[in-house]
């Protein structure tokens, strides 16, 4: 298991705040602080918070790609009916498996759309196996 924290600060998000901040300089040595002051703080506050935000993002993505429990999809189907037979497939095996998106397929709301049979991250090579060997090993 890998558990290197994200880098926290990339070259593309220092690029960006110091052209920011070029910006803003010019800016305000050719119409004053006092007309581009607020504007600044404003357009600061803006940056600030979209670099926090790609931070937590980068975080959250890294730790759910090291928490053995986190929800992993492993096959997707047209319809409830097909996501529901390997579902009780994998469950009867003693894997955790749920179909998420049955609402959003078929004719329920005439929208087009897949349901996700997904397994947490620690099952996934186990349930591939599942799905891979025949239906009569599995009743045996």
């Amino acid at each position: 298991m890998n558990h290197e924290s994200p880098p926290q600060f990339s070259l593309t998000n220092f690029l960006a705040l110091a052209f920011v901040a070029a910006i803003f300089a010019l800016l305000m040595s050719k119409f004053g602080v006092a007309n581009i002051g607020p504007w600044a703080a404003l357009t600061s506050i803006i940056a600030i918070l979209y670099f926090l935000g790609s931070w937590y993002v980068r975080t959250a993505n890294a730790a759910a790609a090291n928490d053995p429990s986190s929800p992993t999809v492993i096959e997707s189907f047209a319809d409830n009916y097909q996501a529901s037979i390997v579902v009780s497939r994998l469950r009867a095996s003693g894997i955790n498996a749920a179909a998420v998106g049955g609402y959003t397929s078929g004719f329920q709301v005439e929208a087009p759309g897949y349901v996700d049979v997904v397994v947490p991250q620690a099952d996934v090579s186990q349930a591939k196996k599942i799905l891979a060997s025949p239906v009569e090993e599995i009743l045996q």
